[in-house]
């Protein structure tokens, strides 16, 4: 049998709950970019009650055997609590392709919990060593309670012994519990007993560690450890069962990691509609460079620009050369925002679309919390809020403002959104029509609306139709830059009456939802009415006769209900034909350079289209 069939032999269904630290994916092995400061902190919080999960620390060995056997296991180590990079060989690697892998070794993580952590009264459970290493361990750390299991050689292979192991981890609860069987065995008995669902503590996959600690194998020193010479050490120790891994197999990371140099896909496309606000986009730039959890290369941002001028060109091409993200530019003349987006959704390369607007600015970990959260409760659209920051503080109907521009739900991280229905005032809607404004999908889910042409909240009340899962994180907050011009009354009410207007259209959404549509037009007659009313005091408070307008620009919205359930017509066909590669001096060493796509659209078909890159600049 397999390694990986015997791993599949577990039941992996995840259960959502808390959120591990993102991965990333290096050479096909996935690791945690964190550093032992973290680690340990990490550690410190956990009890000896809490459910079991496991840290695994991958080295050239994993990654090459993952690697050799087609990622058979690479799910143990995705879900592992932490990956973590214990070879100092595949960090310098990672450095020099972009990827920042800090390097906790299994060895030194085992000696400073025991040393610094691990309390001699405190319970530890042991899997694999012999009684003699335990007795010396003991010796050493002052142990008093070792609850220590050999399970017999080849045991992984015998379904009877693995069960054996497992429950004796279940029967023995312990803060941490070391697995000492070598790699991969210990990887897969950690992730039979987490999915076993019986067992407590924090399993760690140490491997030698406890040889080392206890006199029986030599670490390399210091030194060697520096110099990154400390396989040289271990194969001088044991030539006879290291000559293989290290001379024969470990030289195939060279190959594996220029693979990966050569397949690095983007992960995520961030979607950015402009129109004649390029004085806002060198912040937003800065801001989707600084995202947490990913390396360089994993992250792209689309500008298209769909003003007649193409007015962001200039700014967009000056901060691309500075920028530690991917930047392309689109330029689109004659089309509105939802079209120009759904071209630039076309275009993307990422895995996953995220979309913002031009006058938002993300917090550092908006891409990782909406990341997490797409993994974790398998969704198919993530949705975040958005919270107004105003160039000035409104002089007068703040609250008002406040309302209308914010994007907020009042749902928890984790919870599965369903469309506002009529007299919902609380639980899981969200108080405005879903929009795009701070969404992430998938890019085959966004296929609908490339092709349909649909406003946001039409298309995303078809995809909770059609039996997708929309969810709300609310971390990923992102705050939208209000100018000074926009606090017009004028300017409010137009925005208080399209919510309103999509609020009510998205029950025509197919399938139409009848009941709601007359709800919402029941709602929208009342609030007509009274806001009518309400609007007479303006005379007398400015106040309530704003309050009676907002209500009756609201009520006016749902009656005019048709504005906000129709398809737009579909983005012209447009085809990209490549250039001959040229020499760009303006492009930084190692970054994608910057192609300026212009595209010229009629109502029906592409008249004319050309490929421009800005010439040089002379010295």
């Amino acid at each position: 049998m397999k390694l990986g069939e015997l791993a599949a032999m577990v039941d992996t269904t995840v259960q959502p709950g808390r959120a591990r630290p993102l991965k990333q994916k290096f050479c096909e092995m996935p690791f945690t970019g964190v550093g032992v400061r973290d680690v340990l902190r990490y550690l410190d919080m956990r009890t000896v009650n809490d459910p079991f999960t496991y840290i695994v620390t991958p080295n050239v060995d994993h990654v090459v055997r993952n690697w050799r056997d087609k990622g058979e296991l690479v799910e143990i180590y995705e879900d592992a609590e932490l990956s973590l990079c214990d070879s100092r060989i595949v960090s310098l690697i990672g450095r020099f392709s972009g990827v920042s892998l800090p390097v906790v070794t299994g060895s030194d993580l085992t000696a400073i919990l025991l040393e610094y952590t691990i309390d001699p009264q405190e319970r530890i459970t042991i899997i694999g060593g012999s009684a003699e290493v335990v007795a010396k361990l003991a010796r050493r750390y002052g142990l008093r309670d070792i609850r220590h299991h050999n399970p017999p050689m080849g045991f992984i292979r015998d379904p009877a012994a693995v069960m054996e192991a497992a429950q004796f981890v279940e029967r023995n609860p312990s803060r941490f519990v070391f697995l000492a069987v070598g790699s991969p065995q210990q990887e897969i008995l950690a992730r039979a007993i987490k999915h076993r669902g019986q067992a407590t503590g924090i399993g760690l996959c140490v491997g030698a560690s406890l040889l080392f600690l206890t006199g029986n194998l030599q670490r390399a020193p210091l030194w060697m450890q520096r110099a990154k010479l400390e396989w040289l050490h271990r194969l001088a120790q044991e030539p006879r069962r290291m000559w293989r891994r290290y001379l024969y197999d470990a030289p195939k990371i060279l190959r594996i990691a220029a693979d990966h140099q050569r397949e690095q896909r983007v992960l995520v496309s961030v979607i950015v509609p402009t129109d004649r606000h390029e004085e806002l986009l060198p912040r937003l730039i800065e801001r989707c460079g600084a995202q947490t959890g990913f390396n360089a290369d994993a992250i792209e941002i689309v500008f298209v620009d769909y003003s007649a001028e193409g007015s962001a060109r200039a700014i967009v091409e000056r901060h691309a050369t500075r920028s530690r993200v991917r930047i392309r530019y689109l330029h689109s003349r004659g089309i509105g925002m939802v079209r120009a987006r759904n071209l630039a959704a076309t275009e993307a390369k990422g895995e996953f679309l995220a979309f913002i607007t031009e006058c938002t600015l993300p917090t550092p970990s908006w891409l990782e919390a909406m990341l997490k959260v797409h993994r974790i409760y398998d969704a198919d659209v993530v949705l975040g809020p958005v919270e107004p920051v105003f160039e000035t503080e409104p002089a007068s109907y703040g609250s008002h403002y406040r309302r209308a521009f914010a994007y907020r739900s009042d749902a928890t991280t984790g919870t599965a959104l369903e469309p506002r229905r009529p007299l919902q005032f609380t639980g899981g809607g969200s108080f405005v029509p879903f929009a795009t404004r701070n969404a992430m999908m998938l890019k085959a889910n966004y296929a609908a609306m490339s092709s349909a042409g649909s406003d946001d909240s039409v298309f995303l009340a078809r995809l909770l139709r059609s039996g997708k899962r929309l969810v709300w994180c609310a971390e990923a907050t992102v705050e939208e830059q209000i100018p000074a011009g926009q606090l017009r009354p004028m300017v409010l009410l137009r925005r208080v009456f399209r919510q309103s207007q999509l609020t009510a259209g998205t029950a025509m959404a197919d399938p139409p939802s009848y009941g709601d549509l007359l709800g919402w037009i029941g709602i929208g007659l009342l609030q007509t009415a009274a806001g009518s009313a309400r609007a007479l005091l303006w005379p007398i408070s400015r106040e309530r006769g704003m309050s009676g307008l907002h209500s009756l620009a609201a009520g006016l919205g749902k009656l005019a209900f048709l504005g906000g359930s129709h398809a737009r017509k579909p983005v012209p066909a447009v085809i990209v034909e490549p250039p001959a590669p040229q020499p760009d001096p303006v492009a930084a060493p190692g970054k994608e350079t910057v192609i300026l796509e212009t595209f010229k659209s009629g109502p029906s078909r592409v008249s004319r289209r050309w490929w421009r890159r800005r010439a040089p600049t002379a010295a």
